[in-house]
């Protein structure tokens, strides 16, 4: 994998090279003198010819996203933020914060946390360096950007909001209840127990769910059926196997078979009353 990743990157940079020695006509945008530049939109690298490497950025909001473009795939190279110019002065350098929650698990993405960036007389400049080649990259502006999709709300969300731990009167067993909410964003009817998973863990081993008679336990609140647009707090009860080991809640989606989980929190049952 490493030794292809090494001839992916070093392709990528020989086609760089190439490219940055080529035409530097064309493609400025036009800009109002008297206002700031508007760099917002899709900008690829100068020089790219059809069936090379290039780069590609798209810079919207307050983030730049540059990915390596070849004829058969696209990869991340950079995922970063972005700072819009407030005054008319060239050149107009930021520097721009690695977002490593979106280039750690990319492979040909930059590791530095930091890129500085460029921008003058219609174009984008920054180095890329690969292998122990640096390369200088220009782009200029191509496109507008894709439209920014607002994020809806998912289906159901879900806090586990606290936890006590009582005695079952019966058995003599401690019992973990954990208080939560339920919010229903569905579009339709439905009860905690009908769209989420809730588990307990100890010592990496899935507890059994109590039978619980308690005046502070709730046992039929998770089956009570919520209508879409509210939220609703529940309860959940789970026979410890041990008064000491820490024990983890997750609260999953029900029709969601992968992915973290909506919510999760740990609970020392020492400090519990």
């Amino acid at each position: 994998m490493k030794k292809r990743v090494a001839i992916i990157l070093f392709g990528s940079l020989l086609a760089l090279s190439l490219c940055a020695c080529g035409s530097d006509d064309g493609g400025s945008a036009t800009q109002d003198p008297a206002t700031p530049p508007d760099l917002t939109g899709v900008w690829t690298q100068v020089g790219a010819n059809e069936g090379d490497s290039y780069q590609q950025a798209i810079i919207s909001g307050n983030t730049i996203t540059i990915n390596w473009v070849d004829p058969e795939s696209t990869a991340l190279y950079w995922a970063g933020t972005f700072a819009a110019p407030t005054t008319t002065d060239e050149p107009y350098t930021w520097t721009s914060e690695n977002d490593t929650s979106k280039t750690g698990m990319a492979l040909l993405a930059a590791t530095s946390e930091t890129k500085d960036f460029t921008y003058e007389d219609g174009k984008i400049t920054y180095e890329v360096s690969a292998l122990g080649t640096t390369t200088n990259v220009t782009l200029e502006r191509t496109g507008d950007a894709p439209a920014v999709v607002e994020e809806t709300a998912p289906d159901y969300e879900a806090t586990i909001d606290s936890a006590t731990i009582e005695t079952d009167q019966y058995t003599g067993d401690a019992v973990l209840v954990v208080n939560l909410t339920f919010t229903n964003n569905s579009g339709n009817t439905v009860s905690p127990d009908g769209a989420l998973i809730v588990q307990a863990f100890q010592d990496g081993v899935e507890l059994d769910l109590a039978l619980l008679d308690s005046d502070s336990y709730d046992m039929g609140s998770s089956s009570r059926e919520v209508q879409t647009g509210n939220t609703y707090k529940f309860q959940e009860a789970f026979t410890l196997t041990s008064e000491t080991s820490p024990i983890e809640v997750n609260v999953s989606d029900m029709m969601v078979f992968s992915g973290d989980p909506i919510a999760t929190k740990t609970f020392d049952p020492t400090t519990l009353a």
